[in-house]
């Protein structure tokens, strides 16, 4: 990457410091193994286990979720092998719509994508569900195709699967939230933070809550970072764990019992760091609001309902600003 071959960062990246101190609390961060929901004897506390880290994390690493381990380190070495693609390869798929069912896009080349303040990331995104037209995608690495198809498609199973475990732990039917998503969504984006000179002086992603109801997240190189208690805690990768996050519409929807919360995305200067994270969202027509069951006199509806669809263009026009857009949304109660 010969647009990376330098020793200080140019001014663009440059980002103020952070007012929340970083904590090195990685061993708090929930682990929720959903194996066990198989056994009667053990499935109520799996379930409360997971209304637990929703509720009080908003993050946790998930363990038993059937994904083949084969399967996701071979999507993590496409992932690689894409961004290893010198840069006029991945320019082709430049896209600055992030509606577009497949696209790339980086802060790393000054003709394309650098603005003020920019990111220290590129990444490439498409469609899982509806799935993307698949002559858009990469021929180069040469399995990309099949690999990223079948990852897609496991994380759209198990993303369905989550749906009715979150209803379930809070106390809904299995499928109380599956009935508010049709016509959804899942969009999986490929993120690419290349080693940093002065990592101390940027960040790979701001600062931000996610839009749209949850996310799946495969990573094997720390960096993600969590808010919790006013502080920065770093998820070190589990072997074997994928990472879940709630994302703003599972906070509407389940009446602020569960909690979308601000992460970022921190460089260093050692190593490449690839995250891969899938997108779950019900349809762009769907009316979300706080479900009736969980709105009541002593919990009234603390969100107005609104059109995914109409909520997604807004937050886009923000751009990613910590939680701007949820805010958007609250009732005076």
């Amino acid at each position: 990457m010969g647009s990376l071959s330098f020793f200080k960062i140019p001014g663009e990246f440059h980002r103020a410091p952070d007012p929340h101190p970083w904590k090195d609390l990685d061993h708090e961060v929930p682990v929720v193994d959903i194996s066990s929901l198989e056994d009667t004897d053990s499935r109520e506390g799996a379930l409360q286990a997971l209304r637990d880290a929703c509720e009080s994390w908003g993050f946790f690493q998930l363990l038993g979720h059937g994904i083949p381990r084969e399967l996701s380190d071979k999507m993590m070495e496409v992932a690689y092998k894409f961004f290893d693609l010198p840069a006029q390869d991945k320019l082709v798929y430049c896209s600055d719509n992030v509606l577009d069912d497949v696209g790339f896009a980086t802060n790393f080349e000054v003709s394309k994508s650098r603005r003020p303040s920019a990111t220290w990331q590129e990444f490439f995104f498409q469609m899982c569900s509806p799935p993307c037209d698949p002559s858009k995608l990469p021929e180069n690495p040469a399995r990309y195709l099949n690999v990223s198809t079948s990852y897609g498609a496991e994380v759209t199973a198990l993303a369905r699967r989550l749906l009715e475990l979150f209803s379930e732990s809070l106390g809904l039917e299995a499928s109380e939230l599956a009935g508010r998503f049709e016509g959804e969504l899942m969009s999986m984006r490929l993120n690419h933070y290349p080693p940093c000179p002065e990592p101390q002086l940027t960040i790979g992603i701001q600062p931000h809550s996610d839009i749209n109801a949850f996310t799946i997240l495969q990573q094997d190189v720390e960096g993600l970072q969590v808010l919790h208690d006013g502080a920065w805690v770093t998820l070190k990768p589990l072997p074997g764990a994928l990472v879940v996050n709630v994302g703003d519409q599972l906070q509407v929807l389940s009446n602020d019992k569960f909690k979308s919360v601000e992460h970022r995305g921190v460089v260093n200067g050692e190593r490449a760091r690839v995250s891969i994270a899938c997108f779950y969202s019900p349809g762009l027509g769907a009316r979300i609001g706080p479900i009736p069951g969980l709105v009541n006199e002593e919990c009234p509806a603390k969100y107005k309902e609104s059109l995914y669809g109409e909520y997604a263009k807004a937050s886009l026009s923000m751009e990613l600003n910590r939680k701007s857009a949820l805010s958007t949304l609250k009732v005076d109660v």
